[in-house]
């Protein structure tokens, strides 16, 4: 069994602070499940027609939260900059890495503190989503830290989905807090507007080596350029 997650809280400049729906409840305004709703737990990964999210805009009165998470982390700083039709100046690596199938790579990490990283990058308002994947290997003699954290210009959701080795079976369930949604491409997976981690067993017995495709989704409701930065680990 494997555990692993993000913990992301926004410095917020022009939005209020957004809720997560649980469960089966409708998302928050403005987004929507990612390709629809997903089992969540379960069953091979599978291939399906991609979809677009669509996401609505809305502003409320300013907040301003600060956090401070602990975690050993490297600095991804490969980066290839762009410039878009509204202004934005878009530095991050991979761009444009807006669709699961351009999700840009991260590289293999295991399970050891010292190897996870950090990505920082631009999401154009709302249409422009950056996705991200890393392999993540089970390994011997270390286990996993779930806490991490995303900083923002803005309020953001994070999405995380699963691709378990030789489509073998993704055994896990999103917490309460987060949406069951499946990808554009079919993979299962939970997203949040707030910190969460769950356990991950591939296949049909805990003794098997839990290694994973991770593709990690960021969107925005906020139409402006939101800048942030992910830390990330298996």
């Amino acid at each position: 069994m494997r555990f692993f997650g993000f913990c992301f809280v926004g410095l917020v400049c022009a939005l209020g602070s957004l809720s997560a729906a649980c469960g089966d409840d409708p998302p928050d305004p403005g987004f929507e499940e990612v390709g629809g709703s997903g089992e969540g737990a379960g069953g091979p990964s599978t291939t399906g027609p991609s979809t677009t999210s669509t996401k609505s805009t809305g502003v409320s009165s300013p907040t301003t939260a600060t956090t401070s998470v602990t975690g050993t982390s490297t600095t991804t700083n490969t980066a290839t900059s762009s410039s878009t039709g509204s202004g934005c100046q878009d530095g991050g690596p991979g761009e444009p890495n807006d669709t699961e199938s351009s999700a840009h790579d991260l590289g293999t990490i295991g399970d050891c503190d010292d190897e996870g990283g950090s990505v920082s990058g631009v999401l154009d308002g709302t249409t422009d989503p950056d996705w991200y994947k890393y392999q993540g290997t089970d390994g011997t003699g270390c286990s996993v830290d779930p806490s991490r954290e995303i900083t923002s210009s803005h309020p953001i959701r994070v999405c995380k989905f699963i691709q378990c080795d030789n489509n073998e079976a993704n055994d896990f369930s999103c917490p309460g807090g987060t949406m069951d949604v499946t990808s554009p491409d079919g993979r299962p997976g939970c997203c949040s507007t707030s910190e969460f981690n769950f356990g991950l067993t591939c296949g049909s017995s805990s003794l098997n080596s839990d290694n994973a495709t991770v593709y990690v989704r960021i969107d925005t409701t906020a139409n402006e350029c939101v800048t942030y930065t992910l830390t990330y680990h298996y």
